[in-house]
């Protein structure tokens, strides 16, 4: 996670002038890229390492005082199955609760991270609403 400046926002406005990962509420994955992480010249968080999952959670449990499912940049919308981050990394780590990925009934290509209260990650649709953590580099 070097080189991101980091801030939280848990209450679904924006926090001022420091760009960075920010917890927002509240939106669908899909409007998350598109219409606010790009915007502001960054995109959702990604992990590459267990350290680096746990920072993601410590600035959720930090700001919110609990592990909620948050969403991350990883989709597998464009190949089922295979997983990309959406700021262009490669997908060389993941920690999926046991039985995930499903893609229940063929529609979750989403990423979230604290998949019930746990520090492991879950498929979900996109449609869903959740916090997010937003990056940018510095």
């Amino acid at each position: 996670m070097g080189g991101l400046l980091v801030e939280i926002s848990a209450s679904g406005s924006s926090t001022g002038k420091r760009p960075g990962p920010q917890l927002r509420y509240h939106s669908c994955w899909r409007e998350l890229t598109v219409h606010y992480c790009r915007r502001r010249g960054g995109h959702l968080a990604s992990f590459h390492s267990y350290s680096d999952l746990n920072f993601l959670r410590s600035l959720v449990h930090h700001r919110t005082r609990s592990f909620r499912n948050t969403w991350v940049g990883a989709t597998d919308r464009v190949w089922d199955g295979v997983w990309k981050w959406t700021d262009g990394s490669w997908y060389n780590y993941s920690r999926w609760y046991p039985g995930e990925p499903n893609n229940w009934f063929g529609r979750e290509d989403c990423l979230e991270i604290n998949f019930r209260g746990s520090d492991r990650t879950n498929d979900e649709k996109c449609h869903a609403r959740r916090p997010f953590i937003c990056a940018r580099r510095r």
